[in-house]
């Protein structure tokens, strides 16, 4: 396989935060140009394919970008972001080698160049609900879970062919071979989407969340691994209600230790149900994802956990830098009840 980034001309290069109404052709052109490239970046270092499109920022590096709040048509934004990247040394791929560096020397910051492949921290898309294991971690409850998992281990690998031109494709039509294999990767897409849908079941939320309580400074303690928070320490999150339903959300950490620079996102969240509060969906400039407070301390709002449906994404927040063992323990316990691998979880440097 080829380590070879694919240079290919851009018909349309959609924002980075996936809004369907905001889409840039600049991008390719401004990364170029900020990084003395000789020529611009296929929609690829981004995108799942060279169309773009709404919601379709999947690649580790367009995640990344997209996690420092880059909206449609920000090039000014984009420009600052890469140097962010660059002064931070991130690493999608996590091949020792910086995704600026990478770009650089034609190199491909999605693949791990040790591995071949992406990095194994590397989330799937989402069709549903996320394939995870039974509650408490470990193995997938049921031969149902573990064939939905080869079938999106399998789909994505056909995709990653398709996008890079191992099936041949001429005069715009697609040759026999990649129809069959198009047809095989959307029966195989279908199939994995159906079984992931069935395999989660309802996560629970807090009931009766007052939202003004819940505004404030929180500290994070623990979280399940992201590719936005790599190299973060010292993360916090202040929310900020701005009406009855919505609050502003700006999130900071310090890049690569407790005393590296401080960056920062700012998003908003709405609460979508008037009648369960605790349901919140988070815009980070046009990606909208599910942001749910399942557990709470009703005295004081001295600590909450927030997750995932699919049980992907976990967060375990205080309003102090440290929380106790025998505060902690109960809540790792009840997130892992809730079908949350916490062994995973990776545990937030914070100043005392």
């Amino acid at each position: 396989m080829s380590r070879r980034l694919l240079w290919l001309p851009c018909s349309l290069f959609v924002a980075l935060g996936a809004s369907a109404a905001h889409a840039s052709d600049v991008f390719p052109g401004n990364i170029a140009n900020t990084l003395s490239l000789s020529k611009a970046p296929a929609c690829t270092l981004c995108h799942t394919d060279n169309n773009g499109g709404t919601g379709t920022v999947t690649q580790p590096f367009g995640r990344r970008v997209m996690g420092y709040g880059l909206k449609g048509g920000g090039s000014g934004t984009l420009i600052a972001i890469l140097g962010m990247m660059r002064d931070g040394k991130d690493d999608s791929d996590h091949d020792g080698m910086s995704d600026i560096d990478e770009l650089k020397a034609d190199r491909d910051p999605n693949i791990n160049d040790i591995t071949g492949e992406p990095p194994e921290d590397y989330p799937p898309p989402v069709y549903g609900c996320q394939v995870g294991g039974a509650p408490g971690g470990g193995a997938p409850a049921s031969w149902i879970s573990s064939l939905a998992v080869a079938g999106l281990a399998v789909a994505r690998s056909l995709r990653r062919r398709l996008a890079r031109g191992k099936v041949a494709i001429a005069h715009g039509r697609s040759s026999s071979k990649g129809q069959r294999v198009s047809a095989a990767f959307g029966a195989l897409l279908l199939m994995a989407a159906t079984l992931a849908a069935c395999h989660n079941a309802p996560l629970d939320v807090v009931d009766g969340v007052d939202l003004g309580r819940f505004q404030g400074r929180w500290f994070e303690i623990a979280h399940l691994p992201r590719a936005t928070q790599i190299d973060c320490a010292g993360t916090t999150a202040y929310y900020k209600l701005t009406s009855a339903r919505e609050l502003v959300v700006t999130n900071e950490c310090s890049v690569g230790g407790l005393t590296g620079v401080r960056r920062q996102v700012t998003a908003s969240a709405k609460v979508t149900n008037a009648a369960v509060p605790a349901k919140l969906s988070v815009d980070f400039g046009g990606f909208y994802g599910d942001y749910w407070i399942i557990d709470l301390d009703r005295d004081d709002y001295g600590y909450a956990v927030v997750g995932h449906p699919t049980r992907q994404y976990l967060w375990i927040l205080s309003r102090k830098p440290t929380l106790e063992a025998s505060t902690l323990a109960p809540l790792l316990e009840r997130a892992r009840q809730k079908g949350f691998d916490t062994s995973r979880l990776e545990y937030t440097k914070q100043l005392p």
